[in-house]
């Protein structure tokens, strides 16, 4: 991210990505009385 996608592949994987992206913040849960966080959910990647 940060820089025009070269060509049309480029531009769907940025689609992609933000796709992505955006179903990640979604699952953010917070307390918007106290502006806390509730929920992080952390996706454990293993080797």
């Amino acid at each position: 991210m940060g820089h025009a996608a070269e060509g049309v592949t480029a531009q769907h994987y940025a689609a992609q990505n933000l796709e992505t992206l955006a179903a990640a913040v979604a699952k953010i849960a917070l307390d918007l009385s106290t502006a806390q966080v509730i929920a992080l959910p952390v996706r454990v990647v293993g080797g």
